[in-house]
């Protein structure tokens, strides 16, 4: 069980280096855009990202450094991303009281989620929705 600490950290964390969106990705058909729930989170440090994810699931991805065009350098970064209605929505739950800066944001995607479950075959949801 996640204690209110952990989630009164992550909810911090999130509120500073998180986002709370919708993905969009082409339909392996062509056809349709699919919109999906996707939470995020970076740091140059990987351990706050582990731990969130052993907590609620999700993937960490990495980026090596390197140069930028503009002549600047790129320091190796993490990203840890939770996709998927199954999975943001108990994250939602435990971290929404937790927030500040980002509550109306992840409020905004948690009332998506319930409102616009998936189905298998159902539907996809128009650019307007």
């Amino acid at each position: 069980m996640v204690q209110e600490e952990e989630l009164a950290y992550i909810g911090g964390f999130m509120d500073g280096d998180g986002s709370f969106t919708l993905g969009r990705r082409k339909n392996p058909k062509g056809a349709n855009l699919l919109y999906y729930p996707l939470i995020q989170a970076g740091s140059l440090n990987r351990e706050v990202l582990q731990g969130m994810k052993d907590l609620f699931s999700g993937t960490i991805h990495f980026s090596k450094s390197h140069e930028k065009q503009d002549g600047g350098t790129r320091r190796d970064f993490f990203r840890w991303r939770l996709e998927k209605s199954p999975n943001c929505l108990p994250f939602l739950e435990k971290i929404i009281p937790y927030l500040e800066v980002k509550k109306e944001r992840a409020m905004l995607l948690k009332d998506f989620i319930i409102r616009n479950p998936f189905k298998r075959g159902s539907v996809p949801l128009s650019e307007d929705v």
